[in-house]
């Protein structure tokens, strides 16, 4: 038996609705608990606006209620999943991250500053790949949440080059660090 020597009281925790079939598979345990799915929420850039959970989906309540705010200066737009209301109201029927993305008020959108100044360089999404701009002379990595490194390139030419584009696996959230800045977290929805 591939369980034999641990604990059969020990709490194994399980997807919504999935009881009767963990206990018929999983006999030998006694505890199943049931928890949703994992449903996060995030700026797409915390300089540009913040992200409230207002009510967390749950086995009960599969529905999540969530509120994005802009900060001075930027607008609201858009859902990850292309949305347009705010507060949103959505059923969650499996685990995702909802992304909520901000407009500038004078009409620049996606872009994320790597450094907080508006003259250094630049990140965003763009057919689906990351874009770099502004990032001449420097290197440019690429890393998963992992922390492995997927790609790598240098900025060349002069200000207002030629940007750099970097297709991704697959959807998610990844990790740009263009020289000596802050890493900037940014998240490709497909």
């Amino acid at each position: 038996m591939v369980f034999q020597g641990l604990d059969s009281n020990i709490t194994v925790n399980i997807p919504c609705g999935t009881t009767n079939l963990y206990a018929g598979r999983w006999s030998y345990f006694h505890n199943f608990n049931e928890i949703p799915f994992l449903f996060n929420v995030a700026s797409d850039n915390l300089a540009y606006g913040t992200v409230q959970m207002l009510q967390e989906p749950s086995c009960d309540d599969p529905v999540a209620i969530v509120k994005a705010t802009a900060r001075t200066g930027y607008h609201f737009d858009h859902w990850s999943d292309g949305s347009t209301q705010n507060p949103y109201t959505c059923v969650v029927t499996g685990s995702m991250t909802l992304t909520a993305f901000f407009a500038s008020d004078n009409g620049q959108t996606g872009i994320e500053t790597a450094d907080g100044e508006d003259n250094g360089p630049k990140v965003y999404i763009e057919d689906g790949k990351i874009v770099v701009t502004g990032a001449e002379g420097e290197e440019v990595c690429l890393y998963d949440l992992m922390g492995r490194r997927i790609a790598t390139r240098q900025g060349t030419g002069v200000h207002g080059g030629t940007p750099l584009r970097f297709d991704v696996p697959a959807a998610g959230a990844y990790l740009v660090r263009i020289g000596n800045h802050p890493a900037r977290r940014i998240v490709i929805v497909r």
